[in-house]
């Protein structure tokens, strides 16, 4: 039974990884040839992806900053406001290292 389970775990993970690729191999008649290419789909998949990337670290350091305004001498709360400020810069670090990914493809072609 186990086995079983995992020959169709595996079977509909293929069959998903397959899908893209299946769709970037049809060609429809009458659409120009060379339309869009990964960059700029991965471009207009990114752009807002970013966006509200920023605007979640952006809500963070502000609930950090109310977190050190407000906790007026607690080292708890000085403490989460702290860990809360490091994790935002640790998630923006990440995510500028992830987006530069996007650039550099583009730059290698």
């Amino acid at each position: 039974m186990k086995n079983k389970n995992k020959i169709i775990a595996f079977g509909i993970i293929a069959g998903l990884l397959v899908i893209p690729i299946m769709a970037f191999a049809i060609t429809i008649p009458g659409t120009p040839q060379g339309g869009k290419t990964i960059q700029t789909i991965l471009d207009s998949v990114l752009t807002p992806v970013w966006q509200v990337t920023f605007a979640i670290a952006v809500v963070m350091f502000i609930t950090a900053g109310i977190m050190f305004m407000t906790a007026a001498g607690d080292p708890n709360m000085l403490s989460r406001g702290r860990q809360t400020v490091i994790w935002a810069v640790i998630g923006l670090a990440v995510a500028v290292l992830a987006f530069s990914i996007d650039t550099v493809v583009g730059f290698l072609k």
